[in-house]
């Protein structure tokens, strides 16, 4: 395999790829780190973009090629956001002696992050496990918002009942006090306490009709 089918395997494979040599400078960059962190090209040097959160310490090339063998995570400089993978030490025929390449995904909790950053599912490599995990926070998600609207539903729905179940309670007071009443007095006020009570009125008034004014 030539120099060149290597370098677009790699780039295939781990689009978020950064590589860089032994003097810490990049050489080479996959096409999701060019997307999230256009700041990284190729001579500038990797710690002025980003830096070794995981693990702990590591500020030169012999330090990163002893821990290879170690999950890395790089918190990119200007904007805070973490890529978590390996790294990898690749051979003269993929890239001049020395170079070292991190492999690995952004490490995203949401959609709204992914989102955020301008990135689509298909800018991961299939095998990427991120795509799961986004998958995973799509579905929850719209279980979510399935679950709020049928929350708010629900809602609304035992508010009515409330309601027609407080109106036909106001309506066997008013019946059973107009039942009891012993006058057209004493029914007016038992009709007043009736609504007022079961509806939670502060206060009521009862209009008549004046039959001979016609008002």
């Amino acid at each position: 395999m030539d120099g060149q089918t290597a370098q677009d395997l790699l780039a295939t494979a781990f689009p978020f790829h950064l590589v860089f040599d032994a003097d810490l400078r990049i050489v080479r960059v996959g096409r999701g780190i060019e997307r999230i962190c256009p700041q990284a090209v190729p001579g500038v040097e990797l710690m002025d973009v980003a830096r070794v959160v995981r693990p702990k310490g590591l500020k030169d090339h012999a330090a990163i090629l002893a821990r290879s063998s170690q999950l890395f995570v790089l918190q990119l400089v200007h904007n805070g956001l973490q890529l978590r993978g390996q790294v990898l030490q690749l051979p003269e025929s993929v890239a001049h002696a020395g170079c070292l390449a991190f492999v690995g995904s952004p490490w995203v909790t949401d959609l709204k992050t992914l989102e955020g950053l301008g990135l689509t599912l298909a800018d991961f490599a299939i095998h990427d496990p991120v795509t799961e995990f986004v998958l995973l926070l799509q579905t929850r998600d719209m279980a979510l918002d399935d679950a709020q609207v049928l929350a708010r539903k629900l809602e609304q729905e035992r508010a009515e009942l409330r309601e027609v179940a407080a109106m036909q309670s106001v309506q066997i007071e008013v019946s059973e006090a107009l039942a009891r009443a012993e006058d057209e007095g004493h029914a007016a006020q038992a009709l007043l306490d009736a609504v007022c009570g079961g509806l939670d009125f502060d206060l009521g008034e009862l209009w008549l009709e004046d039959g001979q004014g016609g008002t």
